[in-house]
């Protein structure tokens, strides 16, 4: 495992932790200041036993050869065996007529190679042997004699002839260097690559290393870091400088992290004694029946819990569970009793429907005295019924009313009628008397209606919560409640009158 993975091991698990010091091995660098060792990059190029990059080895091996090139050179399979192939490739230097074979395997090799720039090297030391190497020239043949020539016998069927090579030696040269050229040119644009990205990661990197976004920057380094591990070796002489900014910039985010946590930390058991007394007075609460005033309280201490810090980590989630358990009871038991009364506003607006279909019964009776008592009772009947849903209450009742008001109409025109016989004074006295207390009885039920009316509307608004819908219907209700108050003293009044009038006549009958 790398560094750099072992750090987002540790950031997982430790969020926080400091990036080592290597790149890409476990191995630490020397520090800047220490002098090179003889396995350290330099500045002067690579070699044949090093890497370009100035980053240590990945922790895998590379690839192996392709297998003709291992059957080139023997004990090419393993690190030991090729090793020890190369060192005798030193020692002695390689036929001319192979290294045509070895250029052809490297290129395999490269094309092949996912990380191609850890076999610069490689390349650059067999194009070294190549240029190095002597490709003879043919010796060409002395001169015959003309008659020796003539007398040369020719070729007997069957035999071929000396072939001449096709290539020039000198020709064969200038083509493996040009492509052992062409294989360094690539794996030269494949580190300046890995260089863009890497210089990409690092201005990133800078850029959110002063950042106070924890969460979200911790996340983003964390898939910086992810990505720097894909990307392959860079030009020596920029690899050392790069990681040190990288690992600069992850560090200054990180020591800041755990600098902010720390001084979050501090406090965290007073917060704790803070949202204990919470929730002690959260479950004084759950057991109310005030239901808008606990609601409203309730809804206070949970602005307070959240202006409180965190607690520990270990009693966070249990004290939170706490606090939210003792307003879930409340506002459970709550729900279950609007939900009770909706039911019952809903049984009595079918009962107060029934009422309203007997009286547009009673409107067309003509049986003006048992009618006049039997819509007595109707109202009284429907003052026992409890209210009905605030959204039909109102139209229920007009209905209720105008069925009423037509039956006492028409017997005021029939009434009235028997008004124009004068034989029918006394009858019209009675009549006169009964509109005189059936006006009474109804101006009665009139101010218990408003009554009743007040008591319900002041009720509904106790139970109205905050809210646009909730504001609506308050302004209605005030101003119904404050119409109605307004106009109970002139009903009074015309009380007093009516049953002033009643007295009179029934005295003179």
């Amino acid at each position: 495992m790398t560094d750099l993975h072992k750090r987002e091991a540790d950031i997982q698990d430790h969020d926080g932790m400091l990036l080592e010091d290597a790149p890409d091995s476990p191995t630490a660098p020397t520090a800047p200041d220490s002098p090179p060792t003889a396995s350290e990059p330099t500045a002067s190029g690579p070699t044949d036993a090093e890497p370009t990059d100035a980053e240590p080895p990945a922790a895998e091996p590379e690839e192996p050869l392709p297998e003709a090139l291992a059957a080139e050179e023997p004990g090419g399979s393993g690190e030991e065996a090729q090793a020890a192939a190369e060192a005798h490739a030193e020692a002695a230097p390689i036929p001319a007529q192979q290294l045509a074979g070895r250029v052809e395997a490297l290129e395999r090799q490269v094309e092949a190679a996912k990380d191609r720039a850890r076999l610069l090297s490689r390349v650059q030391a067999l194009r070294k042997r190549v240029d190095e190497a002597v490709f003879e020239q043919p010796a060409e043949p002395a001169a015959e004699p003309a008659a020796e020539a003539a007398t040369e016998p020719a070729a007997q069927p069957g035999e071929a002839p000396e072939a001449a090579p096709a290539v020039a030696p000198a020709d064969e040269k200038t083509a493996l260097l040009a492509r052992l050229a062409h294989l360094e040119s690539e794996i030269q644009a494949h580190l300046d690559e890995n260089l863009r990205r890497k210089e990409a990661l690092v201005l990133k990197a800078e850029e959110l290393s002063p950042s106070t976004e924890w969460k979200e920057t911790s996340d983003a380094i964390k898939a910086l870091q992810a990505e720097w591990k894909t990307i392959g070796p860079v030009p020596q002489d920029r690899s050392q400088d790069l990681w040190q900014r990288f690992r600069k910039a992850g560090n200054t985010f990180f020591e800041h992290l755990q600098e902010h946590r720390k001084e979050a930390s501090q406090g965290t058991e007073e917060n704790l004694h803070l949202k204990e007394a919470l929730c002690v007075r959260a479950e004084e609460l759950s057991n109310s029946t005030d239901w808008k005033g606990a609601a409203e309280a309730i809804k206070a201490l949970q602005a307070e819990w959240k202006a409180v810090g965190p607690a520990p980590r270990e009693q966070a989630d249990a004290v939170w569970k706490r606090f939210r358990k003792a307003a879930d009871v409340f506002f459970e038991r709550r729900k279950e009793h609007s939900d009770k009364l909706r039911k019952e506003q809903e049984e009595n607006l079918r009962r107060k429907e029934a009422l309203v279909a007997r009286a547009d019964e009673y409107s067309k009776s003509t049986q003006w005295k048992a009618t006049v008592q039997a819509i007595k009772e109707l109202q009284a009947e429907w003052r026992k019924v409890g209210p009905a849903p605030s959204n039909k209450a109102e139209s229920v009742w007009r209905r209720f009313r105008a069925s009423i008001d037509l039956f006492f109409e028409r017997q005021a025109a029939y009434f009235a009628q028997r008004n124009q016989d004068s034989d029918k004074r006394q009858d019209q006295m009675l009549d006169a008397l009964e509109r005189k207390r059936e006006q009474a009885n109804r101006v009665r039920e009139s101010i218990d209606r408003d009554e009743d009316n007040l008591k319900r509307w002041r009720a509904t608004l106790a139970e109205l919560q905050p809210g646009e819908r909730g504001d609506e219907l308050r302004a209605s209700h005030d101003a119904k409640i404050s119409d109605v108050e307004a106009k109970l003293p002139a009903k009074r009044q015309r009380l007093d009158e009516l049953e002033e009038a009643i007295k009179e006549i029934a005295a003179k009958l």
